[in-house]
């Protein structure tokens, strides 16, 4: 499981410079088995990306924008804004709970690389929903520290020391809990984390975790 778990958080800090590059972004990829186009899990696809699944193949997508998740078996993807295009494929298409509040750009913003726009609470904060108790946090860059301060009750300070610009908090033994606030500080910069409390901690979709600095 270790071995997994390292093999996932490689693929994921190669796929993290797209999303960081790129503001057509707009899928991310759950799982991927004998695709015939390469892919790493937690990689990102940008919108017009032609993905060749392949005869046997099977890939699960994660729409940012739209929270729709996609098991496809076979043919070939086109990925779109808010789903992808089969041709010669199968797919069953659910909805999953995620913020796409993160992935919405304003015209101006879009014609920023990598720029991002979010909630704000009344202190001015970006303000992220999770849906799992242990988010995943992207960063421009690997911090050298990060804080997370529940809000809503007393609790004491956290503080972690991320390897990685992408950071899940299932590498650590940090657990959020369900219906909790709580204030993530890297060099500076706050998000406010809201987890859902129907939050659950294992078997969830990755795009229903994500937070992005």
């Amino acid at each position: 499981m270790k071995h997994v778990k390292l093999v996932v958080f490689a693929t994921i800090l190669l796929a993290f410079s797209s999303i960081a590059q790129a503001a057509n972004v707009s899928a991310l990829v759950e799982n991927a088995e004998k695709s015939a186009t390469s892919l790493s899990v937690m990689q990102f696809l940008e919108t017009g990306a032609v993905v060749d699944v392949g005869s046997g193949g099977t890939i699960v997508l994660s729409y940012l924008r739209s929270c729709i998740r996609e098991e496809i078996s076979g043919g070939q993807v086109t990925i779109g804004e808010r789903q992808s295009s089969i041709t010669g494929g199968l797919v069953v298409r659910e909805k999953v709970n995620c913020d796409s509040d993160q992935y919405v750009l304003t015209q101006e913003q879009s014609n920023e690389s990598g720029a991002t726009a979010f909630r704000a609470n009344p202190d001015g904060d970006p303000v992220v929903t999770v849906y799992g108790t242990r988010p995943i946090f992207l960063f421009e860059k690997t911090p050298e520290a990060m804080t997370i301060e529940r809000r809503d009750i007393r609790g004491k300070l956290i503080m972690l020391r991320p390897s990685q610009p992408v950071f899940d908090l299932s590498a650590s033994a940090v657990s959020l809990v369900p219906g909790g606030t709580y204030n993530v500080t890297v060099e500076g910069r706050s998000v406010t984390v809201l987890v859902d409390r129907s939050a659950r901690g294992s078997h969830v979709s990755a795009v229903s975790r994500l937070v992005r600095f």
